[in-house]
């Protein structure tokens, strides 16, 4: 899945069931790899090494799976977001 994400992407690949790798790139900075990805019913954590620290992504996914909102917290800030996956 490549999701548009505060102005950057978002590539997630899973290749084995439960086994995720990717990474999130905001404009103009260098991509973060993926550190963690838990998903529990429509609850789904990310956290991806970023260069100034851990970024976590806090979210819940729509029940078509399509859509997502929640928050991302890095470098002590926390900042509400929705995306909807590309079609």
């Amino acid at each position: 899945m490549v999701a548009e994400v505060a102005a950057g992407a978002q590539d997630l690949s899973q290749h084995v069931p439960g086994a995720y790798t990717g990474d999130v790139a905001p404009q103009g900075q260098p991509a973060a790899p993926l550190k963690s990805l838990t998903l529990d019913g429509n609850h789904l954590m990310m956290v991806f090494d970023a260069p100034d620290g851990e970024a976590t992504f806090d979210m819940v996914v729509s029940a078509d799976r399509q859509a997502f909102s929640g928050n991302i917290s890095y470098q002590g800030q926390t900042i509400p977001f929705t995306a909807r996956k590309r079609p």
